[in-house]
């Protein structure tokens, strides 16, 4: 279509603007018949106050009649064919909407703040469940890496002679693990059966020692503390014969103390320590005997 058939910018604007004053001055108008004279909020109001209101309704009127093109807009409805349907067309809707704005902009303006209202309580559930998604991921990751990080401890163990560097690999890792999460029973258990297989049952009882000491001052004194606390006296009781014999009293009652703790948490710890291969060279002192009853 040429240029000259179609609709400017500036002549639609000219349309709609003059139809939204014209229905904004009506609507003024309206009201003065209704009323019979000059009243603005149920108030009498002079010429020149009422002046002013004409203009505030014919600018409130244009506000409407643009606002309602803007629609078109949105809605793909706008044609710019230059004729006189089309130019009737804007005329008379423009100032139908200019008539009805001073009416329908408060509540189409009520109804965009409640649109917007909305959309950020939607975009603070939609940020709130992402983090939580983002939680779990992350928690799964984790979750995987872990068991990734057990399961080849768990091998590196079962070999007959592993490398050095598993050894090391296998503390470096677990030793992470054990920097974010402080009472990760079984990150505290590998590692002290890591050092074990190392020769060093010094060292595994001290990273088991510090995991107690750590559950102690949390009052966590569930399952995972019995099962540490059980793990360190096995520690316990294969360093008792390399000890001198002043200092195997002390190394029972050290025994003692730790598995009694875990009995008491976990009877079934009992049972496991009647059969444990580890308590064979201390399994005929009386007190041992005694606790395992």
């Amino acid at each position: 279509m040429a240029l000259s058939e179609n609709m400017s910018l500036l002549h639609v604007g000219a349309l709609v603007l003059s139809g939204g004053v014209l229905g904004g001055c009506s609507d003024f108008i309206r009201g003065l018949i209704f009323r019979g004279s000059l009243h603005f909020n149920d108030h009498p109001i002079g010429f020149w106050q009422s002046a002013l209101n004409l203009l505030l309704f014919g600018f409130v009127g244009a506000a409407g009649a643009v606002a309602l093109q803007f629609v078109f807009v949105l809605l793909d409805s706008f044609s710019d064919s230059y004729n006189v349907t089309r130019q009737v067309f804007l005329i008379s809707v423009s100032t139908a909407a200019g008539f009805g704005a001073r009416r329908i902009l408060p509540k189409l303006t009520d109804r965009i703040e409640d649109q917007i209202e909305q959309i950020k309580k939607d975009n603070v559930q939609l940020k709130s469940q992402t983090l939580v998604n983002l939680e779990k991921i992350k928690e799964i990751k984790t979750g995987n890496q872990e068991n990734f990080i057990f399961n080849k401890v768990l091998t590196i163990l079962q070999q007959k002679t592993p490398e050095h560097n598993d050894f090391v690999w296998s503390l470096k890792n677990l030793k992470s693990i054990l920097d974010h999460d402080k009472f990760n029973r079984p990150a505290c258990i590998l590692t002290g059966r890591i050092h074990r297989r190392m020769g060093n049952l010094n060292a595994g009882i001290d990273v088991l020692s510090s995991v107690i000491v750590r559950k102690s001052q949390e009052n966590q004194y569930d399952q995972d503390f019995a099962d540490i606390l059980y793990q360190r006296a096995v520690y316990y009781a294969l360093l008792h014969n390399d000890l001198k014999d002043d200092e195997k009293s002390n190394s029972i009652d050290r025994i003692i103390s730790d598995l009694k703790k875990s009995f008491d948490i976990s009877p079934d710890n009992k049972e496991e320590a009647r059969h444990e291969k580890d308590f064979s060279d201390i399994k005929s002192n009386k007190d041992f005997k005694e606790a395992i009853k």
